[in-house]
């Protein structure tokens, strides 16, 4: 391959740009902020949370749902599909394909979901 001004000018670039960016997730990671690929999420400090969802999942084995959320403010999270750890029994009466609110409690994107109730 022949170097030319334009591929010798991106090499350049990239050899700036990536370094830097590794500071920056490095710095982040350090400051509290939890990484998630393309996205950087500030920590929240509030120890519970509510939202509202779809569940897409229950998986009874691992004690977990896949929900597809709105977006919840308090914690800074935009609309998302996620899987939540679920306390015992809380998921007891509801179903995939339903529409819920739900309450949770946890520290950044690690929380566990404390009750769930079906929106009529």
């Amino acid at each position: 391959m022949k170097l030319n001004n334009h591929n010798l000018n991106i090499t350049v670039l990239l050899a700036t740009i990536l370094p830097m960016a590794n500071q920056f997730t490095l710095a982040a990671e350090a400051a509290g902020a939890t990484i998630m690929p393309g996205i950087v999420m500030p920590n929240a400090t509030a120890a519970t949370g509510h939202a509202v969802g779809l569940i897409q999942t229950i998986n009874t084995s691992t004690n977990t749902v896949t929900i597809a959320t709105d977006a919840v403010p308090e914690r800074n999270w935009p609309a998302m599909t996620m899987d939540y750890k679920v306390a015992e029994n809380a998921a007891a009466n509801v179903r995939a394909g339903q529409k819920i609110n739900f309450e949770f409690a946890g520290e950044g994107m690690d929380v566990t979901i404390t009750k769930i109730s079906a929106v009529e």
